[in-house]
């Protein structure tokens, strides 16, 4: 579903302009809002699957990602669909990470783990191709809200399986004095990198780059980075702990 929210819209674009009145900016802003949202909260909604158990991440971000969805089917204004896309964003963003850190957890090293995340990536590969097909047919037979109305379906279904298939998180969240905590110093700029390069990049589309509210973003983009670096080598819990880039790209066992 995730991945399906994304690719959705791309053919149902004109139906979506016409239905609520989008502009040529908001037609970019329907896309763009899903996947800022989304990206730039992965890391964040990663860590805190950590702390508070992947489980409950992946049932809380279900849900907003279902009501998200509704809000988008329903939407009458540019303004509300926009706002409900990058709210389904934020649902996904909390659905990606946990959903893969449980399938991590549920299958032991070897052979069902192997399957289990080939079976991930093909769904995952597979859904972008389907997301233009589904499209198409739900938008030429229902109208364009059902492309969002898939999307409340298959979330539900996941919850449900979720509750029921899905083991408990062991033990209560884990944030207390002296246990996990979000690295907040870290998540602020990151979020702000991502935030500030799509608007950049969406400005430059019409305005051009030279235009300053396309140069200040970018700036910004090289002075957060540098922030967000500097965060993470100075907290003892970093969104993104040092020795991942000290490895590289070795391959090793996922425990």
């Amino acid at each position: 579903m995730v991945v399906l929210s994304t690719s959705v819209v791309n053919v149902a674009l004109l139906h979506l302009r016409d239905g609520v009145g989008l502009s040529g900016t908001g037609m970019s802003w329907v896309v763009t809002a899903h996947g800022l949202a989304f990206g730039a909260l992965l890391l964040l909604d990663g860590r805190a699957a950590d702390m508070a158990g992947a489980r409950r991440v992946l049932v809380a971000g279900l849900v907003l990602f279902a009501a998200a969805s509704v809000a988008a089917g329903l939407a009458g204004s540019a303004s509300l669909l926009i706002g409900a896309r990058a709210a389904q964003g934020v649902g996904a963003a909390a659905v990606a990470p946990a959903a893969l850190a449980l399938v991590v957890r549920i299958f032991p090293v070897g052979g069902g783990r192997v399957r289990a995340l080939g079976l991930w990536g093909a769904v995952s590969g597979a859904d972008g191709a389907a997301g233009v097909l589904f499209a198409g047919l739900l938008t030429g037979a229902f109208g364009w809200p059902w492309i969002f109305h898939v999307c409340v379906f298959g979330a539900v279904l996941a919850l449900v399986a979720a509750l029921r298939l899905v083991p408990a998180d062991s033990g209560g969240p884990r944030g207390g004095p002296g246990g996990p905590r979000i690295d907040v110093f870290g998540a602020l700029p990151v979020t702000a990198v991502f935030v500030a390069l799509v608007h950049a990049l969406t400005t430059a589309r019409t305005s051009g780059w030279a235009d300053p509210l396309v140069l200040g973003p970018l700036l910004a983009v090289g002075l957060l980075l540098l922030l967000f670096l500097r965060a993470e080598r100075c907290d003892p819990a970093p969104l993104l702990p040092p020795r991942l880039s000290a490895q590289g790209l070795v391959a090793r066992p996922i425990s």
